[in-house]
């Protein structure tokens, strides 16, 4: 993940969430908490995002939150999602946004950078949320012109498997990015 960065995704949700449910994972497979670089769940009994990334490097063990709020998505309805970090007028401005509606435009100060990184929908001990995600997109640049418009980037899925959570299976897809 270089300095300039963006994703995004549709995603429908099927039920309210009714435990913390991850429906986006990116790991460096660094040391740490497996939040490690971005994790996107589904609040308890909302339809509402809260997203933990490493924010900062002056210090490695603040990892801010940044949520959504008013039950930002709608259930069985897809639901688009984009989250940016570009370099504008020398600020990394990091975007939060859902349906549209921006939720988070911040500043980052001093941004991280990471060498290669794993795309998940779930992982480890963190099941997946109830719903369907299509269109993936992600795309990371030193420069900022270097980033395509949205919808015109590539992934494929390398391996499929099914883990077993308390009785439930769920799908783990792992992803990799072309580059």
């Amino acid at each position: 993940m270089k300095s300039n960065w963006r994703f995004s995704f549709d995603f429908k949700p099927t039920q309210m969430a009714n435990a913390w449910e991850t429906c986006l994972g990116i790991y460096d497979n660094g040391p740490g908490d497996e939040r490690r670089v971005l994790r996107m769940f589904m609040l308890p009994n909302t339809l509402d995002f809260r997203m933990h990334y490493e924010f900062d490097s002056t210090n490695t063990g603040i990892v801010p939150v940044f949520d959504t709020h008013s039950n930002a998505l709608t259930l069985n309805e897809w639901n688009t999602v984009e989250v940016s970090q570009i370099v504008q007028d020398g600020n990394s401005m990091l975007v939060f946004k859902v349906n549209g509606f921006i939720y988070h435009n911040t500043a980052n100060v001093n941004p991280r950078t990471y060498p290669a990184l794993d795309f998940y929908i779930a992982y480890g001990s963190w099941q997946s949320a109830y719903g369907q995600m299509r269109n993936f997109q992600f795309y990371s640049a030193d420069l900022a012109t270097d980033i395509p418009a949205l919808g015109t980037y590539k992934y494929k899925r390398l391996r499929k498997s099914t883990r077993k959570i308390s009785g439930i299976f769920y799908p783990s897809v792992f992803l990799q990015v072309f580059r």
